[in-house]
């Protein structure tokens, strides 16, 4: 035998702590449910979602209601009002979600992906979220993995091996 096995209550002890979750908090989201502090999670991320789409909205009205002269008001409608479309529709789907409190699980190989001048995200299955810290260093690939995040918001709450 070459070592104990990631799924070993140990190994998932350690995994759960370098990636900032409780073997707890994974019992819970594997029943679908948060724990407290990701419960406060969802409330922060329903809060920042409610906040854009006010933002979204109040720009929208001072759009329309702008007193602008003829091929400004055309470049305000046409590039401005979609936007403003845009970013309510996208924040409403993250504040449905963090509201319900909805646990979504993807399953697959796991992948770190950064952009440039973007933080890195984690990308399982067809999922993804803000990578956790440390998940550089403790999600091994090709390995499958089965991915717990707050749906809507796509907010990581939990993660195991497959």
């Amino acid at each position: 035998m070459d070592g104990p096995r990631m799924s070993d209550h140990t190994s998932l002890a350690h995994l759960a702590s370098r990636l900032g979750f409780s073997i707890a908090e994974l019992e819970l989201n594997r029943a679908t449910q948060l724990s407290p502090e990701q419960g406060w999670l969802a409330f922060q991320c329903a809060v920042e979602s409610l906040g854009m789409m006010l933002g979204a909205a109040g720009s929208l009205l001072v759009v329309l209601a702008a007193r602008v002269p003829g091929v400004l008001r055309a470049l305000l409608c046409v590039f401005l009002i979609p936007a403003c479309v845009a970013v309510l529709l996208l924040s409403h789907a993250a504040f449905a979600g963090a509201v319900e409190r909805r646990v979504a699980t993807a399953e697959g190989l796991a992948q770190l992906r950064r952009a440039s001048r973007r933080p890195t995200r984690l990308i399982v299955g067809g999922a993804s979220v803000p990578s956790p810290p440390n998940a550089k260093e403790v999600l091994t690939s090709p390995r499958g993995y089965r991915l717990y995040y707050l749906a809507g918001a796509n907010e990581f709450l939990s993660i195991e091996p497959l």
